[in-house]
């Protein structure tokens, strides 16, 4: 399924394909957890359907921190 958000940080819509039914959706907007929901999305993936901030806005915003983590 095609899942389209717009990122809080650049404002850009962007749209992936993701491995998500319809009713996975539907049980995440009913309350249940995304975890429980879609066990089999990487943590990306649901970060995307939960907020619209991609990989490149984690990427920006954590730049210095994800450096830190690579240097150690």
């Amino acid at each position: 399924m095609i899942i389209t958000r717009t990122s809080p940080l650049t404002k850009i819509e962007n749209s992936i394909e993701i491995e998500v039914t319809s009713e996975q959706i539907a049980r995440w907007q009913d309350g249940e957890n995304i975890q429980n929901v879609m066990p089999t999305l990487t943590h990306e993936e649901r970060e995307f359907i939960m907020t619209g901030f991609t990989f490149e806005d984690w990427r920006t915003l954590f730049s210095e921190t994800l450096e830190e983590s690579e240097d150690e």
